[in-house]
């Protein structure tokens, strides 16, 4: 078995309510971007699923192809960026959809919650304006009166307080994570199956954060649509997804239930995530990764991590299987958890 097959076939173990039609199913994708030096390949076969009503965390330093993977399933990539694989929203493949086709279910079946909810809004227009603007271009025929009630609806389920003075505002006349609010307000206007989010809490402070938390999950549960969030919090990851996927030099590393690969990681690089991050109680200073991620350009032979990775041995700089660690959980390291690992630091 191959790796990527190896890959796909065991997150596809690891998604539950099987017997549904996933909301989105991503097979074999690649992102390549071309450049005057060549092309960079930022994202490398990643294949998940995801069913309607789950949430899918996907962990990584900047750099790791997070973003890049989001862009590339909504489609908003720079046109001369090389798309290869699967992208399937409820059976269909957006890939293989006519140009306009693809516009129309930008939106209206997938949507997206951007990091910065300033650059997301257009501040020369109030609420109102993009708000129904958003409204009638996924309802047809609707009335500026009822695109206005659906405005009005849309801001109540996101809690949005007094939603019909907010109507009025301008995005600069609001709070951050009032802006957000909006945002993700515009982005479930049309009822998508699928939300994508890209690190939609970085901007906001730590009890904003814990709010936005809990609205995404239960705006998640109201449309019933699946969501993948990246993110480098490894604390919103846990409060929030089912399922973790950690990203390395445009690859899944690991795959699993957030307590899985959270508490119980299988690989290194995982392992570094977590120990470098910041725990309320934690009494012990955060150990940062050593070294920096790879340029994609001149990856490693085998294993990306294995520069940096404290327990490489010479089978690292072969590509690495994929292991299950334990049941719905797998790891692309030759050292899974029950295989010897050996710290260079503390020899």
């Amino acid at each position: 078995m191959t790796m990527t097959a190896a890959a796909t076939q065991t997150t596809e173990r690891a998604t539950p309510g099987q017997h549904q039609v996933p909301a989105l199913k991503v097979s074999d994708l690649i992102t390549e971007f071309r450049t005057r030096g060549g092309g960079v390949r930022a994202v490398d076969g990643v294949s998940f699923t995801v069913a309607p009503g789950q949430i899918l965390s996907v962990i990584g330093e900047s750099g790791s192809g997070k973003s890049a993977m989001l862009r590339s399933i909504i489609g908003i990539n720079p046109p001369t960026t090389l798309i290869e694989g699967k992208i399937e929203l409820r059976g269909r493949d957006l890939l293989a959809m006519p140009a306009r086709e693809r516009r129309r279910a930008r939106g209206r079946d997938v949507s997206m919650v951007f990091q910065d909810p300033l650059t997301a809004l257009d501040p020369v227009y109030t609420v109102e304006k993009q708000l129904t603007e958003t409204i009638s271009k996924h309802h047809e025929g609707i009335s500026r009166a009822d695109a206005r009630t659906r405005a009005l609806d849309l801001l109540e389920l996101v809690q949005i307080p007094s939603p019909a003075a907010r109507l009025k505002a301008y995005p600069s006349e609001l709070s951050g994570g009032m802006r957000q609010r909006v945002v993700i307000a515009m982005a479930i206007a049309g009822r998508p199956q699928v939300i994508l989010a890209d690190e939609p809490t970085t901007a906001l402070d730590v009890t904003v954060q814990a709010r936005m938390i809990r609205l995404f999950r239960q705006i998640q549960q109201e449309v019933d649509a699946g969501l993948v969030v990246v993110t480098h919090d490894l604390g919103v990851a846990a409060e929030l997804a089912d399922d973790v996927a950690v990203m390395y030099a445009g690859r899944f590393v690991e795959y699993g239930s957030a307590a899985q690969v959270l508490t119980r990681p299988g690989h290194p690089y995982t392992e570094g995530l977590i120990e470098a991050n910041v725990r309320a109680g934690q009494h012990r200073r955060p150990r940062a990764i050593p070294g920096a991620p790879p340029s994609l350009k001149r990856l490693p032979p085998g294993c990306a991590f294995a520069p940096r990775c404290s327990y490489s041995v010479p089978g690292c700089w072969s590509p690495p299987p994929v292991v299950d660690v334990e049941h719905n959980h797998w790891s692309l390291c030759l050292l899974a958890p029950g295989e010897t690992r050996v710290n260079r630091e503390e020899m």
